[in-house]
């Protein structure tokens, strides 16, 4: 509470979502992706945000640097949505929202946990948000299948389809 007073109660974002461009074809879709706008907060992938409830050392004592009380850029997620009226709160919702790739620094870190209060029991409770590939960052996709789809998977001409790309970011505080 009192490092959220400290800052003025404002939270950390996270890195903004990236420029999508898209380029339909027979059968396919190509969407490609930037972060060239100078007023992101995530310009060129070079998210950092600091997170002021991360305390300034550790139960034992250890000092932790700014940087280790920072987020940084980690990687990208893309979905598929069911129609344009989801958003991004509904991305856990199947029916409505379904990742068909995910991106990521190739650094080491794979899974990202949030560790959250749940309301029913009132306990801290793990909740694993990302698990990547740890392979690089890519700048487009090919989708050539529907992940709606309840026949044949394949893209149909002329059809709308709905896309969204988030980036998002890591810290390792324990």
């Amino acid at each position: 509470a009192q490092s959220l007073f400290d800052n003025c109660f404002e939270l950390v974002n996270g890195p903004d979502a990236p420029d999508v461009t898209t380029q339909e074809l027979d059968r396919e879709i190509i969407l490609m992706w930037t972060n060239d706008n100078p007023a992101s907060n995530n310009y060129q992938e070079q998210y950092s945000e600091f997170d002021p409830s991360i305390p300034e050392e550790l139960l034992d004592g250890t000092a932790l640097t700014l940087e280790d009380r920072s987020y940084r850029f980690e990687g990208y997620m893309v979905y598929q949505l069911k129609d344009a009226q989801v958003s991004n709160a509904e991305l856990g919702d199947i029916n409505k929202a379904r990742m068909i790739a995910q991106y990521d620094i190739q650094n080491g870190v794979a899974e990202i946990i949030n560790y959250n209060r749940d309301a029913s029991t009132n306990q801290i409770v793990a909740e694993l948000k990302v698990q990547g590939a740890n392979e690089g960052i890519f700048h487009s996709l090919r989708v050539t299948n529907d992940a709606f789809a309840l026949g044949a998977p394949q893209l149909i001409n002329h059809k709308t389809y709905y896309f969204m790309v988030i980036a998002y970011g890591y810290n390792n505080y324990e």
